[in-house]
């Protein structure tokens, strides 16, 4: 039996007026930079023949409700929320990819795009493919430990995972990410470690 080809739903992470949005350099949203790096991601997989949708749902109860609809119409669709860090202090760096401590394809997706953005910043800290379920606990650059809650992946278990690319709180990280040929190539390095992963569920058939 042959497997469905797959939907890359593409999310835009937070409004800028919800809790816990963030702010770069030059007054640059979290939301603002997803939103390049998401048409740079959607880009290069429409080059590839990848089907995927842009999804700019404004409440994260509204983007849950979408994927748990999505999910029950076919369970193969990839989810995908670009974010950007942020710490207390300014020396926390690096990057890290997120999913579900209990999808194995989930995890799978989040090593793919994991390993293409470590090839785009081979310098920065990599703070590893985290895997949650609501509660994310890591050690960060500076080996403080932190608990952040990400409801997505508590209430969403399919395919889906959230690079978190950059600190927007590190000058070092703002810097890279604020430079718009940087947020390009992410988007690529994002896509690519899609189409990796799709690749291994070809294998699979």
């Amino acid at each position: 039996m042959e497997r469905p080809d797959p939907v890359v739903h593409i999310l835009l992470c937070h409004s800028p007026d919800m809790q816990g949005a963030r702010t770069g350099a030059n007054g640059l949203s979290e939301r603002t930079l997803a939103e390049d790096v998401n048409f740079f991601v959607a880009e290069r997989l429409r080059a590839k023949k990848v089907a995927c949708w842009p999804v700019q749902k404004p409440t994260l109860i509204q983007r849950i409700m979408y994927l748990k609809k999505m999910s029950q119409l076919s369970p193969h669709q990839v989810a995908l929320e670009v974010h950007f860090n942020s710490a207390p202090n300014e020396t926390a760096r690096g990057f890290m990819t997120l999913a579900h401590a209990d999808s194995v394809h989930g995890l799978r997706l989040a090593k793919c795009i994991h390993e293409r953005i470590h090839e785009l910043r081979p310098a920065a800290p990599d703070l590893g493919v985290c895997a949650c379920r609501g509660d994310l606990r890591y050690v960060d650059s500076d080996r403080q430990y932190r608990l952040q809650r990400l409801a997505l992946l508590e209430d969403v278990k399919q395919w889906c995972c959230i690079p978190e690319a950059a600190f927007l709180s590190n000058k070092d990280d703002q810097k890279w990410v604020m430079k718009f040929d940087n947020r390009k190539a992410l988007g690529y390095s994002i896509s690519q470690g899609i189409i990796d992963f799709l690749e291994t569920l070809t294998l699979e058939v």
